[in-house]
């Protein structure tokens, strides 16, 4: 495992192996506070989630090697509009599969495809007076299992993902966008990103609409599509936290 900062995902200081003998003290703060998500202005997004979240907060792609979708949390760098004060997630939003399985994540072993439950170390929200134990013993925890389980989940999800942003690759269906939004009295320019072509994602041969609709990727594309009215919420969001 790697604990280069370059090479680690967006949240991540420092990741380590979970191991019993070294960690077993070590308990996760109920109910936890979000502070150490306060300067993610996205985070990327599962496919499976696109439906749900997507009526709550905008989802695009970024722009890098191979396009990623995330969720757009902030209208500025360093800024998330969905973390209170107080480190409490905004009320009647959901918190996003990203921001709940941290500070664990599955870490590729030195075994050819092989993975195991790793963590950071720097993380506040484990601390030996924590309330939820994560192992009894050498044993883990019910706690533990739920959170090896989420892992476990995303990243084969994650695979799925891939696999639908790959699509809409090869089909040219990716566009660059830049967004304007008020705040108060400045406007802000929202770049760096791409949305799907509406016009290119209807023309697209019957073959493959039936494909993509018997793998759920239909339903993905119109989610996406329909989240990005929530920009507008987002600036709002802005404005009032402004105006606080």
């Amino acid at each position: 495992m790697t604990n280069a900062a370059e090479q680690l995902p967006l949240l991540y200081k420092v990741v380590v192996p979970l191991d019993s003998g070294r960690h077993g003290k070590l308990r996760l703060r109920n109910p936890r506070t979000f502070a150490y998500a306060a300067t993610a202005a996205l985070v990327p997004v599962l496919a499976e989630e696109i439906p749900r979240i997507g009526g709550h907060f905008p989802i695009v792609f970024r722009q890098q090697d191979r396009p990623v979708p995330v969720i757009l949390l902030g209208v500025r760098p360093g800024e998330n509009l969905f973390v209170e004060a107080d480190g409490r997630w905004r009320d009647r939003t959901p918190v996003p599969s990203y921001v709940q399985r941290y500070p664990f994540i599955l870490a590729e072993t030195d075994q050819t495809d092989q993975f195991a439950l790793a963590f950071d170390p720097t993380a506040d929200v484990l601390a030996p007076d924590g309330e939820l134990a994560l192992f009894d013993g050498t044993q883990p925890t019910a706690t533990l299992n739920e959170i090896l389980k989420l892992c476990s989940a995303m990243k084969a999800q994650g695979d799925v993902t891939q696999a639908f942003v790959d699509a809409l690759v090869q089909h040219g269906l990716l566009v660059d966008q830049r967004v304007e939004l008020v705040v108060g009295s400045n406007r802000i320019s929202l770049t760096g990103f791409s949305v799907v072509d509406e016009r290119k994602f209807v023309e697209l041969p019957d073959a493959v609409w039936l494909e993509w609709k018997a793998k759920g990727w239909i339903g993905l594309v119109y989610a996406h599509l329909l989240s990005l009215d929530r920009l507008a919420t987002l600036a709002g969001i802005a404005d009032d936290r402004a105006k606080a």
